[in-house]
């Protein structure tokens, strides 16, 4: 399993779009290939907003059916604990 996961990585370093500086474009490849090595269907980039009171998903890559979105979004009203565990814990 190691290996693929050098593989893929190593894919995904070497690709313009990564070093291009365009965060838009570079996070879905960033979140599909994420998904594919660590084998789950769903994988994210959330970002908080100027005052930690949410955050934003910046991109959502969904492999089952193959498709990104954005925009979602939570607040630390909604969330309390979750939000604690974020400022708590490395994530």
């Amino acid at each position: 399993m190691p290996l693929r996961y050098d593989r893929d990585l190593h894919l995904l370093s070497k690709q313009y779009v990564i070093d291009s500086g365009d965060l838009d474009k570079a996070l879905p490849l960033i979140t599909e290939t994420i998904a594919r090595v660590l084998g789950v269907n769903r994988a994210s980039v959330w970002t908080y907003n100027r005052d930690h009171s949410a955050i934003t998903c910046v991109n959502l890559y969904e492999a089952k059916e193959n498709t990104y979105s954005q925009g979602a979004e939570l607040k630390a009203q909604d969330f309390p604990a979750y939000f604690k565990y974020l400022l708590e814990e490395r994530t």
